[in-house]
């Protein structure tokens, strides 16, 4: 139910982005975001837009293993098992929810700062269905309930978009979506999750 909510929203509001051109620019989004600058530098070259972004990404990602091995990790996982059981022992399970789902939101949003101010274009596509699509893509290829799984995922659903995206670019939508019912069907907890378990089996 969350997810399918999340996807509403975000079909809502692509909708507000487009129809309030005054502050969004409408269909054909801003152009000419200036580059960020940080304690007087000014990240104008590619090459160091990626090395923040990744800077950045290794902060988020040793900071979120540090939480999910503590206490705090532990209590994520109870409510993952049994969100009842985990309120009847005395745990406030929608403020703990809402810290998670704020954090992430968080990391996010500045994922996004960080993309726009790279590129210095923002479109309404950014906030479409499709792109939420792919980062569930990218969390089912790295396999769910692993946080290094889902930055593996990331950069191989990315390779695949750039290949077949170089080919023909209307083709990447078809793919995303049948790339979406394999891993629904055949790879529920990931291709990672798959392997080792053949591996184990054998």
């Amino acid at each position: 139910y969350f997810t399918i909510v999340t996807l509403a929203l975000t079909l809502i509001a692509s909708h507000i982005a487009v129809g309030w051109s005054s502050v969004t620019g409408g269909d054909s989004g801003l152009i000419g975001v200036p580059p960020l600058t940080l304690f007087g530098y000014t990240f104008y070259d590619p090459v160091s837009s990626f090395y923040l972004a990744l800077g950045v990404l290794a902060l988020c990602l040793f900071g979120s293993l540090r939480v999910m091995s503590g206490r705090y990790g532990l209590i994520l996982k109870a409510i993952q098992d049994d969100e009842t059981k985990a309120r009847t022992l005395g745990y406030k399970t929608q403020w703990v929810l809402l810290k998670t789902f704020v954090a992430s939101a968080a990391m996010a949003g500045l994922a996004g700062a960080l993309y726009v101010t790279g590129t210095g274009f923002v479109a309404p596509d950014l906030i479409a269905l499709l792109l939420s699509t792919e980062v569930i893509i990218w969390v089912a290829v790295g396999g769910s309930g692993t946080l290094v799984g889902a930055v593996i995922g990331t950069a191989i659903v990315w390779q695949l978009q750039v290949r077949i995206s170089s080919i023909s670019f209307a083709a990447w939508p078809i793919a995303i979506g049948v790339f979406f019912m394999l891993m629904v069907l055949v790879f529920p907890q990931g291709p990672a999750a798959w392997v080792l378990d053949r591996v184990r089996r054998l």
